[in-house]
């Protein structure tokens, strides 16, 4: 049997499932690979034994491997599995935690306790793992288990109302917000593919079909004289893979990645001596040391052959100069020309000042550079020299405070026991004061039993005498309010009467209008007819005198913009004479520019 080769002590991420792949093509008649159920409880059993069983000085990679072979763990796809549920659950155990007592005590009426580590590996899977798991595994490990476990955890742990109002508050306690954000919004990506397992879950438990449209309904024929091809169906997008990024390493460089950098540095010291020996340099031609005139000559021969072959081109007539026509614009043309030539100006200036700006000596600016990146170059060599002692002293520290727990662990359970045996003593003492207690509670309730009787009949006998007493007052107080209530009505009846009389002879009385006096109804804004025109005629004088201010205002505005518009016509027709005077000095200067074309016939 072959030896399998050693691993090496450090590996990142990406290399140990690199390996665990190479591992299981090597190995294929070893062991089959788990399903879905029986992986789902392994996690679930060496989560537990860590946590309950598991000794403090072991690591979660060396637990794993020396518990995998008794639950038949054995494929490398399953082990890496494990070892990664496991190092997550313990990673992010204070975010599984509070998510287990949200879901306990939202839905304590459906989950037990007993499932508490099953929900903590598949709330790790949701949470953290599901876009490297994809959603379709994660159906596979859920649809596995029993449906009435699982039925709380997917209706709480995939609804985002839940986890805010529940978890959110707690978990920003200890993680920062984007980290919590993107928690919540990346499980409210899977909304509709959640509802699709909540319901085949929910089918599970109550065993009935929860899908709508089931019923069939008879229907015509759908018959045709030229049928039509059918459409084919649209191919379901599937959701792309999109692992996570590999986490940056801080730690020093691996034995491999040394041994790999001595050896390049080893190469290029040696491709080095090879070009610095003088035997092997490149060889060089003695002719071309020698001096020459060839570029004399080939400048002189081809300025000959230019002058054989240059070409005199036929001078035309002189272009007139086209008539000054004068355009009138409108005041819209106006003002889009003044803002162009006005924007021209602007460009012109800040193209001058970033020309001055860039004038500059940047001698002090990379000196200064040059000093600040020694420093820091010389605190990262501190740094990294301070980090190293600080390693190395670890073990040493790690080891006392391991002796110091342990001390402290057996102080602490000597003193427990001697307050349990106190405890015990206090408590033998307090049940024999109880049964002396119950003993005299049980005398005094035989001697208060024949009291009590005595007493009742005595407090009978009183009742009755006061009840006789109040029904006779009651009699005597009925006939005295009969007699009162027929007084006060026979008055009543009588000031009404006065009233109506009083009413009668006001309303024949006569009444006159007066336009300097009020309708006096008590009201706060009652005023006569006199005032309420001389007011009117005051509102509306206001009213002309704002009209006719406004009148005024508008005519100088108008006024205003109309100087304004003259003004920038001025400004455009100088600017068009000015472009009109280059374009001909450019015209001239380049029909002087040009060669005669005057031909001498000897």
């Amino acid at each position: 049997m072959e030896e399998e080769p050693e691993k090496p002590e450090e590996l990142c991420l990406q290399y140990v499932i690199h390996h665990a792949a190479y591992d299981a093509k090597q190995c294929k008649d070893r062991g089959k690979r788990m399903t879905a159920r029986a992986l789902l409880e392994a996690c679930e059993k060496i989560l537990f034994g860590f946590v309950m069983e598991g000794p403090p000085d072991l690591s979660c990679n060396d637990y794993v491997t020396s518990v995998c072979s008794g639950l038949n763990v054995v494929h490398p796809y399953d082990v890496v599995f494990v070892e990664q549920v496991l190092y997550g659950c313990c990673r992010y155990t204070k975010l599984l935690s509070i998510l287990m007592s949200k879901l306990f005590k939202c839905k304590a009426a459906f989950t037990r306790a007993a499932d508490r580590f099953l929900y903590t590996v598949l709330g790790y899977l949701i949470l953290i793992r599901l876009e490297e798991i994809t959603f379709p595994n994660l159906c596979l490990l859920i649809l596995s288990q029993h449906a009435q476990k699982v039925l709380p955890l997917v209706e709480f742990i995939f609804n985002t109302s839940y986890l805010r109002n529940n978890c959110k508050a707690e978990w920003l306690k200890i993680y920062d917000v984007e980290f919590v954000d993107d928690l919540i919004s990346r499980i409210g990506r899977w909304t509709s593919e959640a509802a699709n397992l909540e319901r085949r879950v929910a089918e599970k438990v109550f065993i009935k079909d929860l899908r709508t449209g089931r019923k069939t309904a008879p229907r015509p024929f759908k018959l045709s004289v030229c049928p039509r091809p059918k459409s084919q169906p649209k191919k379901e997008e599937s959701i792309p893979f999109k692992a996570r990024p590999m986490p940056k390493f801080k730690d020093p460089p691996t034995v491999v990645q040394r041994a790999m950098e001595s050896v390049s540095l080893e190469n290029r010291k040696r491709e080095a001596d090879f070009y610095a020996d003088p035997n092997y340099q490149p060889f060089r031609l003695r002719s071309l040391e020698r001096p020459t005139n060839i570029d004399e000559i080939r400048d002189k021969v081809e300025r000959q052959r230019a002058s054989e072959n240059a070409y005199i081109p036929a001078q035309s007539t002189h272009f007139p100069e086209p008539a000054s026509i004068e355009v009138k614009l409108n005041a819209s043309a106006v003002l889009r020309e003044h803002a162009l030539y006005l924007r021209q100006v602007d460009a012109d200036k800040q193209r001058v000042q970033a020309f001055e700006t860039e004038l500059r000596d940047e001698a002090s600016f990379k000196s200064w550079q040059e000093e600040e990146r020694a420093k820091f170059e010389m605190g990262q060599s501190l740094e990294n020299r301070f980090r190293r002692d600080c390693v190395a002293g670890i073990a040493q520290a790690i080891q006392d405070a391991r002796n110091t727990v342990i001390k402290d662990r057996h102080e602490t359970a000597n003193d427990v026991r001697q307050q349990n045996q106190a405890l015990i003593a206090q408590r033998q003492e307090f049940e024999l004061n109880v049964e002396l207690l119950n003993r005299l509670r049980h005398e005094n309730v035989l001697q208060n039993r024949v009291a009590s009787k005595e007493a009742v009949s005595k407090v009978n006998k009183e009742k009755k005498v006061k009840a006789q007493k109040i029904m006779n007052l009651s009699y005597e107080n009925h006939a005295e309010r009969d007699f009162t209530r027929s007084t006060e009505l026979r008055i009543k009846q009588e000031l009404v009467r006065q009233l109506h009389d009083i009413e009668f002879a006001f309303e024949r009385e006569e009444k006159k209008f007066d336009p300097n006096s009020t309708a006096d109804h008590g009201l706060l804004a009652e005023m006569s007819i006199t005032e309420l025109r001389k007011r009117l005629e005051l509102v509306k004088e206001a009213f002309e005198g704002k009209h006719e201010s406004r009148r005024v205002k508008i005519f100088a505005v108008k006024k205003e913009r109309r100087e304004s518009l003259v003004k920038k016509s001025l400004y455009v027709k100088k600017m068009r004479e000015v472009a009109r005077i280059e374009q001909i000095s450019k015209r001239e200067t380049k029909r002087r520019s040009r060669p005669s074309t005057a031909v001498t016939i000897d």
